[in-house]
């Protein structure tokens, strides 16, 4: 595969494209999606693959995070070859069931109009969204002896576990490089589990009884919204306000519109969005 250029964030911003971080690889510096590298901590095993991005504003307002690259983005950076299409890479799924996921999920909380395509939000030239995951480079962990990419709790078994590859990128990518721009952090995942594990992880405070899909950390304001996965719509749906019936684990999404829409919507003036843009 032909190499991509490599973009390397100056101080305070990010730079839309690959990225040239490589901390967590011994040895010499591999090319970009080149051999992975193995981890081990809490008795499990991970490996993460050196194709680290970033799509969107340099100086966004709000940081929206997956966990990693899912099997569907991972089969996408195979197939790119450098120049255009980079944009095609995050959030995608072969049945195109994620994008309009997270697009709606975007607009139930007011921070895009339903009539902007989503497709647009992952261009170099957006001024309030920017894109990226926790762990920046595709992440995948054994599990009864397969590589997996997602499911099988790989949220809150990672962050439970903090290999060192977690801790490096949280570390370099967001505790010491976060740009002044970003006023609200969103975290897609809305598991108990991985949002207990990413508050004591991020703030250093641990879950209170009841769960809360809200705090403070990085000094910004973080909030937890549904995995915009296809597996997920019926949680997207819930929190959106789609479906009357929830099924089995998904009524605790009414929960957290609850607590993320008002959370939201008093940083709505201050993002540039009309005050009663939640749900258009």
């Amino acid at each position: 595969m032909a190499q991509p250029v490599q973009s390397s964030a100056p101080v305070g911003s990010f730079v839309h494209g690959p990225q040239s971080c490589r901390a967590c690889f011994d040895g010499l510096t591999p090319v970009w999606n080149g051999e992975p590298q193995s981890f081990r901590a809490a008795g499990e095993e991970w490996r993460i693959r050196p194709n680290p991005g970033y799509w969107g504003s340099p100086e966004p307002k709000v940081l929206v995070l997956g966990f990693s690259k899912g099997p569907g983005q991972v089969e996408r950076v195979e197939n790119w070859s450098g120049g255009d299409g980079f944009e095609d890479i995050p959030f995608n799924d072969a049945r195109g069931r994620m994008r309009p996921n997270l697009h709606s999920l975007l607009c139930a909380i007011g921070l895009i109009d339903a009539s902007r395509p989503v497709e647009t939000l992952f261009k170099s030239d957006e001024k309030l969204l920017g894109f990226a995951s926790i762990v920046r480079c595709s992440v995948e962990i054994l599990t009864g002896g397969d590589w997996k990419g997602s499911g099988s709790r790989i949220l809150s078994r990672t962050v439970s576990a903090r290999p060192r590859f977690l801790r490096e990128c949280v570390n370099r990518h967001l505790r010491d490089a976060l740009p002044q721009s970003v006023e609200l952090i969103i975290l897609l995942g809305a598991e108990v589990g991985y949002v207990r594990e990413m508050r004591e992880f991020l703030a250093s405070e641990v879950m209170p009884p009841k769960i809360e899909y809200v705090y403070q950390a990085l000094g910004r304001t973080v909030v937890h919204l549904p995995h915009p996965s296809g597996e997920a719509s019926g949680f997207v749906k819930v929190f959106c306000g789609e479906k009357e019936k929830p099924g089995q684990n998904e009524g605790s999404m009414i929960e957290c519109r609850r607590q993320v829409v008002p959370a939201v919507a008093k940083l709505l003036p201050s993002l540039g969005r009309p005050n009663d843009a939640v749900g258009h």
